[in-house]
């Protein structure tokens, strides 16, 4: 039997939203998007039980990452339309997109207000008074020097504290 080319069941896709790691747990669930809603991005509960949308202030409790799929209607931007399916993943790795250097270990933050080019969803560790959340029951499971992709485990049972404005 020939062994296969070695980068054929190996490449590892970053894009945002995407599972990063098989665990045991994975927990994903359906839920409506209330608005537009982007790849990775971190969600917050809607109005009601089934819907979910982008935080957009600090007493918006987050409830998972917004998984990739291939049923969003703006599939090509990495975007849910209002009203789309939203894969939510509760429990899992998952890649989101950072606005900043992280590292494991770092407390996770998840940004509610804009603030320059920082959109709303985005993951951080800095405390950004008054636009960021601290987040419990998700942890950095990688690294990077910048703005970037890296792999958020996130495990449920979510707490969201608003970092108080300055």
């Amino acid at each position: 039997m020939s062994i296969p080319e070695g980068k054929l069941y190996g490449d590892v896709d970053i894009a945002a939203g995407k599972i990063a790691e098989h665990h045991p747990s994975t927990y994903i669930t359906t839920r409506v998007a209330a608005g537009a809603i982007i790849f990775g991005q971190a969600l917050a509960k809607g109005a009601s039980e089934d819907q979910v949308k982008t935080p957009a202030a600090g007493s918006d409790a987050f409830c998972g990452v917004a998984g990739w799929s291939t049923e969003a209607t703006d599939f090509d931007d990495g975007a849910y339309a209002a009203a789309d399916p939203v894969a939510q993943v509760e429990i899992g790795v998952v890649m989101v997109y950072v606005e900043e250097a992280v590292e494991v270990g770092d407390p996770v933050r998840i940004r509610h207000t804009a603030s320059g080019e920082k959109a709303p969803g985005a993951f951080c560790t800095t405390a950004d008074a008054g636009k960021t959340s601290l987040v419990t029951g998700a942890e950095f499971r990688g690294s990077t020097t910048g703005a970037g992709y890296v792999p958020l485990y996130v495990k449920g049972l979510f707490t969201t504290t608003p970092d108080p404005a300055g």
